[in-house]
């Protein structure tokens, strides 16, 4: 590998407003054992369309669906401070390498925890898969989904109901004698030939074994109309809550970006919702804590990694093809986000 570059340190001092909160002293110039694929920096660079900014670089996987996200948030749904957090989402992103794995490195930056951002809610659901993987580890659990009849109701309703049913399920004999606690995460698919909304809770449950066909009858009884059921026991707990978790950095189909009063009812409906919860002896799991990381030290700002890229920069395109492929999937600006097991995030219906 060429040898690196070293930018001149007092470039490199985060503003005081950094959301980071921290200073560095100085610039981290060796990659170790780090290698440089420039052969595929070098393309990314060289494309005509690559991104001119670090909210641009976070973003590139889903920009027309964030563009039609931001204009439904501006008309129905934010507040300007909100929507102004939304627009500098990944901006003053600085680059950080691991103290520890010299060849491990991410990106902290202005986040803005949006519900509705795509990059910001997978993260979420990471943390949360990770949290709740870790909870059931040695635990004996099932999967239970409940669904709800398709109808005609608008979207909210629907989602009021299927909420207010569940809480009367918990308070059910029959849940009670066979459930001890669990978590519940919200889903809505949408039918390609009816266009009705079709609701989903997927629940995973402690406790007893749980029998469908008398989880259908209660089901029936409470709902009135709904008995379709489901129920699995667990034996892959982190897969499990990697299924579960990735309604909460997605809870509707893509289908829906691609209708403008779909999407508009659907954010309607899941502002202010709760899209995942724990009841009984689960309560108060901290799902969406961080985890603890190693240490880090800053390297440089992203958009001067970038420049020095698009200019051929060994050291720079060496960094950038480290992390370019979690950087869209940043779980908090707080700690790593490089968990090798993640794809890029590169969705863009």
């Amino acid at each position: 590998m060429d040898t690196p570059h070293t930018p001149p340190t007092e470039r490199h001092n985060h503003p005081e407003t950094s959301p980071i909160g921290e200073h560095p002293a100085g610039i981290v110039t060796s990659l170790d054992t780090l290698e440089t694929k420039s052969h595929l920096a070098r393309n990314e660079m060289d494309d005509p369309h690559a991104l001119d900014s670090d909210t641009e670089f976070r973003h590139s996987g889903w920009r027309s669906a964030r563009t039609k996200i931001r204009t439904r948030l501006e008309r129905d749904v934010a507040s300007p401070s909100r929507l102004t957090r939304f627009d500098e989402c990944g901006s003053r992103a600085w680059v950080f390498q691991s103290a520890e794995k010299s060849d491990r490195f991410k990106v902290r930056a202005s986040y803005c925890h949006d519900r509705f951002c795509k990059p910001c809610a997978r993260a979420k659901a990471m943390t949360i898969a990770t949290n709740l993987g870790d909870y059931l580890r040695g635990k004996t659990v099932r999967l239970i989904t409940l669904t709800l009849k398709s109808s005609h109701d608008d979207l909210s309703d629907q989602i009021t109901r299927i909420y207010r049913c569940f809480s009367r399920l918990r308070r059910s004999k029959f849940w009670k004698l066979h459930i001890t606690g669990g978590a519940a995460f919200f889903e809505v698919t949408l039918s390609t030939d009816t266009k009705l909304w079709h609701p989903h809770l997927h629940i995973i449950v402690e406790g007893r074994y749980v029998p469908q066909h008398t989880l259908a009858h209660t089901w029936r009884e409470i709902t009135g109309d709904s008995h379709i059921v489901d129920v699995r026991a667990i034996d892959q707990q982190r897969g499990v809550a990697e299924y579960v978790c990735k309604y909460v950095g997605s809870p509707f189909p893509s289908d829906v970006y691609h209708d403008d009063d779909l999407l508009s009812e659907a954010m309607t409906a899941i502002s202010g919702r709760r899209t995942c919860l724990t009841f009984a002896a689960w309560r108060g799991l901290k799902l969406t804590a961080l985890p603890k990381t190693d240490e880090w030290q800053p390297v440089a700002p992203l958009n001067e990694l970038r420049a020095l890229a698009k200019s051929g920069d060994a050291w720079a395109i060496g960094i950038l093809t480290a992390c370019k492929p979690s950087l869209t999937i940043t779980p908090d600006q707080s700690y790593a986000w490089a968990y090798e097991e993640n794809e890029p995030y590169t969705e863009d219906p």
